[in-house]
C-alpha cells in the first residue's frame, strides 16, 4: 500500500480547500485538522471529510470565507452565528466569547440542524 507524508496529505487537502473557495489561511486550519482527527484515530471526522465539505461549498451551504458574528448580546448573554462554519473555525467563535468572559459574561453554546 502506498505511504503518503503527513505534510503532503496536508498540502493537498488544503489546496482543495483552497480551490473550493475557502481562504488560504482557513483552507490550511481545516486540512491540519483533519489530518490530526486521523492520526488519532477519529477517522470519522478525518480526511474523509474533505469531499463533504467541497460539496456543500459547492451548494452554497457551506459558506467558507464567513466568521463567526454576534446577532444579538445583552450584559450577560450572547447570541453568536456561526454561519455553517467548518469545525475548525470554531476557534474564532472562541475568541469571540473568551472577550466576552473577559468582560464579565457568561456564555454556552447550542446548536440546531
Amino acid at each position: 500500500m502506498p505511504r503518503i507524508r503527513r505534510n503532503q496529505l496536508e498540502d493537498i487537502r488544503a489546496t482543495a480547500l483552497h480551490a473550493a473557495g475557502a481562504p488560504e489561511t482557513d483552507a490550511r486550519l481545516v486540512a491540519d485538522h483533519l489530518v490530526d482527527n486521523d492520526a488519532i484515530g477519529r477517522h470519522s471526522h478525518g480526511v474523509l471529510r474533505l469531499r463533504e465539505y467541497v460539496y456543500a461549498i459547492d451548494r452554497g451551504e457551506l459558506i467558507p470565507s464567513a466568521g463567526p458574528r454576534i446577532v444579538a448580546e445583552s450584559a450577560c448573554t450572547a447570541q453568536i452565528d456561526g454561519i455553517e462554519l467548518v469545525e475548525a473555525t470554531w476557534e474564532g467563535i472562541l475568541s469571540v466569547l473568551r472577550q466576552f468572559s473577559i468582560s464579565g459574561g457568561r456564555w454556552s453554546i447550542a446548536g440546531e440542524r
